[in-house]
């Protein structure tokens, strides 16, 4: 008896062609290869193997094998050979593989390697890479030759998205650049089954440097992923020490986690900021000289103070250094736009200081960006066949030893499951009974944020918690990053949303299993009143009846339910708002029906700081008009404004395409096709192409078109986070990426050196907005144009943000493509040309021409 699978040869030929090549083992089976392993001494042997085919349909053929056997960590045997598919193989397979059809015309055919290949597998766990794809064309091209094929099946992706949770792609290619693994022909059989084996052999040693107890826990989830990764874990728990707990770690009720560690003292700052920059292994950029400059020189006002600089000269090392050096007995509280941004300062700025200097450093998020571990608990004692929450439930397990700060964000594919993580994220509460209050992590990363030396958060959670608690603050020096967006984060602070559909489903999921009577009765009224609130705007259109509101709210304020959801709706119905709306919107074939609510007018932000609150704010766009700066919309009277001369940047250059037609005049498909024409048009170029867009169905449209054409592109979609696409951007992945949103303002894309942009439409506001309608009240109660005065401006403030993306190093070149030809024919056009030639040159230019002129333009600035 083999002791994992066996190869089956059949005596009939024809009743094994009839048998499916996607083989299942069973339970019963997989329990009698459990209890084989336990009672055999010696160590399984496992088979890496890799396919290259003519295709990855059911009907792809086999054109190179490559084998590699591993056991007790070493490599064994190495096996390749080219098969004969006797099919011309496509131009794709070619370029992608390296291999022609004259080097498989002189190839053996699959019969007559299948014996080999077979002997081979033979008593062996079966390991690839994706391992379905591999398996299954195996397996079929073997029942052709007549033998069945079933062996275990270990996937190292599966493994890999266990023991490696923190990465956001687990491709071949990204993991093996992660780990260091050599991959030098990469989509070669042999190469990639022993990188894979290289691969395995690394998670073998990762798995041996857990905690036993942890691995045991491992274990007791992995009977229920896709594939039989058991083996693999399972190889390396027996033989594995039983050891104290490292000090490394701690423990509570069951689970592991990393102990903290512990802040070092400071090490001094010099008063001359080329010091400290040096000592950084940086060297200080004249705008950078003069930024620092005016910042210095105003260190002691007791007035805030507004000070603009263009993009790319380093503003962040130049404020953190000099307000470090010259505020030592200071908190400074950092707040900048977006989680997207706040992560890359702490990943950048912040660790290169705090490697030099050990200044502490510490990033706060609202609570729903935590893992509560009671939540996190609770789960692992329900069963779950799902194999991807499961898989989850292993991947946290090993992500407790890693992580310091508890941020679900570190989990780069919690997309993919949300339904899972809305489960086991903090809901900001935690009792005096909580089994882990003292290890929970929404309340250390509190804790820290008191102590810390630099705490940088993001204007939607400073804005919560300065109004909740200006104490926060009080004493402290803020820097207020991108300011003219805190204003914008101001008014989406002003108003809440949540969508009705999702919370009518989550009302149906509680009611049917609600026990309690009274509950009950106040779930059945929440949903009838929701469901009539739906009925009546779908019906009329109209404002919506305050006495239904005024019954949500109060079956709500009775209800004791915890559910993310629930909470959501009782904060957008909050008393705080005076303004209540539906509207519907698509998300792909899925209609969804929002509810929304605002405050009427402007919050001041000036009256939510303490007096003791010394302020700074900067950013590259401050003055939004000559009448009106962004100091003055926050509601500051006393200030200080300064502006740090721009240079001129040749390194840059705008097209304004001279024969696009009037926007207004195309119908949606036409001005879609319209994007994607263009974007066509430039991209032989082989240079990555950032597509900004205002609207997300204009974005998914132009992405149908592109997807049409065979045009390989990355698009920005409620799934996928802005921060995995910009990596898988940057890394290369695709040579085109759509986006909307942050990309406008929050994304740093420095590390490409050449990048062409295309900017679809001038950012006007939405006139239909409340915002805008509360904008326009504002200025024409000032005796003002609003659209001079604000909304103009701020489409220019906008424009030049996305400008400043593609310009955040001195050596970095880019391109921008504006398909928006208002800028030549309107009134107003001359003060946007003249706004962004101050920086770079502009060229209206016929659109057809415009390929050619960037092609030069790249070869004059290599």
């Amino acid at each position: 008896m083999n002791r994992y699978g066996s190869f089956y040869r059949t005596d009939d030929e024809e009743d094994s062609r009839k048998k499916s090549a996607d083989v299942q083992i069973s339970a019963q089976h997989m329990k009698m290869i459990s209890n084989t392993m336990r009672e055999n001494n010696q160590a399984p042997r496992y088979a890496v193997v890799d396919l290259e085919a003519t295709g990855a349909g059911s009907n792809a053929k086999i054109i190179q094998i490559g084998i590699v056997l591993v056991q007790n960590g070493e490599i064994l045997e190495r096996y390749e050979t080219d098969v004969n598919p006797h099919t011309r193989l496509d131009h794709h397979i070619k370029t992608l593989t390296g291999i022609s059809n004259q080097q498989l015309q002189k190839a053996p055919s699959f019969e007559q390697v299948a014996p080999k290949i077979a002997r081979l597998l033979e008593d062996t766990i079966f390991v690839a890479h994706n391992v379905k794809f591999d398996a299954n064309l195996l397996a079929e091209a073997l029942f052709f030759e007549g033998y069945e094929l079933r062996n275990p099946r270990v996937d190292t992706v599966e493994l890999a998205q266990v023991f490696f949770p923190t990465l956001d792609r687990y491709g071949l290619g990204n993991l093996t650049h992660h780990l260091g693994i050599p991959l030098k022909q990469a989509h070669t059989a042999i190469a990639d089954a022993e990188a894979t084996a290289e691969l395995l052999i690394r998670i073998q040693e990762k798995i041996r440097t857990l905690p036993k107890g942890t691995v045991a826990q491992l274990l007791e989830y992995a009977d229920h992923l896709i594939y039989e990764t058991r083996f693999v874990i399972e190889d390396v728990y027996a033989s594995m020490p039983d050891l104290p707990l490292s000090e490394a770690f701690e423990q509570a009720h069951g689970l592991v986690f990393k102990r903290p560690h512990r802040s070092k003292q400071e090490r001094h700052f010099s008063k001359q900021f080329s010091h400290n920059m040096a000592l950084l292994g940086l060297e200080e950029r004249p705008a950078q000289a003069r930024f620092v400059s005016y910042l210095e020189g105003h260190l002691e006002d007791q007035c805030p103070y507004f000070l603009e600089a263009q993009s790319g000269i380093g503003k962040t090392f130049a404020y953190l250094l000099t307000l470090l050096a010259h505020k030592p007995q200071q908190q400074v509280v950092v707040t900048v736009p977006t989680k997207l941004l706040q992560d890359q300062i702490m990943g950048k700025e912040a660790k290169r200081i705090h490697h030099v200097f050990q200044t502490s450093f510490h990033s706060l998020k609202g609570p729903g960006n935590y893992l509560k571990l009671s939540r996190f608990y609770d789960s692992l004692l329900e069963v779950d066949e799902n194999p991807h929450v499961n898989r989850y439930k292993m991947q946290l397990l090993v992500w407790l030893l890693e992580t310091e700060t508890g941020d679900l964000d570190e989990i780069r594919q919690q997309q993919r499951f949300q339904t899972y993580f809305s489960r086991i994220c903090h809901d900001g509460k935690l009792l005096e009974s909580d089994l882990f209050r003292e290890q929970d992590f929404w309340y250390r990363s509190y804790q820290k944020a008191k102590t810390c030396r630099v705490l940088v958060t993001n204007h939607a959670y400073f804005l919560t918690r300065v109004e909740d608690d200006p104490d926060f603050i009080s004493g402290k020096v803020l820097l207020i990053d991108e300011a003219q967006q805190l204003f914008l984060n101001l008014e989406a602070f002003s108003h809440r949303q949540v969508s009705l559909s999702r919370i009518l489903r989550e009302v149906a999921s509680l009611l049917s299993k609600e026990t309690d009577l009274v509950q009950k009765r106040l779930l059945e009224s929440l949903q009838y009143g929701a469901n009539q609130l739906l009925l009546d705007w779908k019906q009329h259109r109209a404002d919506l009846d305050e006495n239904l509101l005024e019954q949500v709210k109060q079956d709500l304020k009775e209800l004791k339910q915890d559910s993310v959801l629930l909470s959501e709706l009782a904060e957008t119905l909050s008393s705080h708002f005076e303004e209540y709306w539906i509207r519907s919107q698509k998300h792909g074939d899925q209609q969804d029906y929002v509810l929304f609510s605002s405050r009427l007018d402007f919050l001041d932000f000036s009256s939510f700081l303490p007096e003791d609150c010394q302020v700074f704010a900067i950013s590259a766009t401050l003055q939004i008009s000559k009448k009106v700066n962004v100091a003055q919309v926050l509601g500051f009277r006393d200030f200080q404004f300064d502006r740090v001369q721009s240079d001129f940047k040749p390194q840059q250059v705008v097209y304004v395409g001279q024969d696009l037609p009037a926007i207004p005049a195309l119908s949606d498909d036409e001005y879609a096709y319209l994007i994607a024409e263009n974007i066509r048009s430039v991209s032989d170029l082989c240079v990555p192409i950032l597509v900004l867009f205002n609207a997300n169905t204009t974005l998914e449209a132009t992405s149908d078109y592109l997807q049409q054409w065979g045009i390989d592109h990355l698009a920005q979609r409620e799934d996928v986070s802005q921060d995995k696409l910009k990596r898988r951007f940057e890394a290369g992945e695709s040579q085109i990426l759509l986006g909307s949103g942050a990309f406008w303002e929050g994304v740093d894309l420095a590390e490409l050196q050449k990048l062409i942009l295309v900017v679809t439409r001038i950012p006007f506001s939405n006139p239909n907005d409340i915002f805008t309608k509360k904008i326009n009240r504002f200025f024409w109660g000032r005796q003002l144009n609003p659209f001079y005065e604000y909304t103009l401006p701020t489409a220019i403030l906008k424009l030049k943000q996305a400008l400043g993306r593609s310009m955040r190093k001195e050596k970095q070149v880019s391109a921008v493509f504006l398909l928006d030809n208002r800028p030549l024919r309107k009134r107003y056009g001359k003060q946007i040309m003249d706004s962004i030639a101050e920086e770079r040159p502009v060229l209206p230019m016929r659109t057809r021409e415009i390929p050619e002129s960037v092609r030069e333009f790249f070869e004059q600035h290599p």
